[in-house]
């Protein structure tokens, strides 16, 4: 089970790392009862250019702890600001 890093400002944080990027699908998967715990986990499956699949979990606790960090500094896309055009 891989550990979660969360980066709210990620512009050039990959800066110097030799990076692939995907261009197939990103599969995020829900799995029931996957931490040792029985507590569920989630999933990031990346379809690489050959196929083959890079796949990493990590606990839906720190998944929805990242999402909750990311929408306090971002805010909510999902939401019509006030005042916006429908």
């Amino acid at each position: 089970m891989l550990g979660l890093t969360i980066i709210l400002d990620g512009d050039g944080a990959l800066r110097g790392k030799e990076v692939e990027e995907a261009d197939g699908e990103l599969i995020v998967l829900a799995l029931d009862g996957g931490m040792a715990s029985g507590n569920p986990s989630v999933a990031i499956a990346i379809e690489r250019a050959d196929g083959t699949y890079v796949f990493a979990r990590t606990s839906m606790k720190l998944f929805l702890t990242a999402a909750d960090a990311f929408r306090a500094r971002f805010g909510d896309p999902r939401q019509e600001a006030k005042g916006a055009p429908a």
